[in-house]
């Protein structure tokens, strides 16, 4: 590992230590319907959006 690898993983286990383990871990099933949607005709006009998809974490 070098040096950016560890300070990126240190970062992410502090996030990670700061999260209630009750919250279930999110698969990768869990985000599909977003990329379906963002991949669709649907959103056509949705342009620089950010969708948060953590399961309501980023809201706590």
């Amino acid at each position: 590992m070098n040096s950016q690898t560890n300070i990126n993983q240190m970062g992410m286990d502090r996030i990670m230590a700061g999260l209630d383990n009750s919250i279930p871990q999110g698969q990768p099933e869990d985000i599909s319907s977003a990329v379906l949607f963002a991949a669709s005709d649907d959103a056509k006009f949705m342009t620089g959006a950010v969708m948060v998809i953590d399961g309501g974490v980023s809201c706590n």
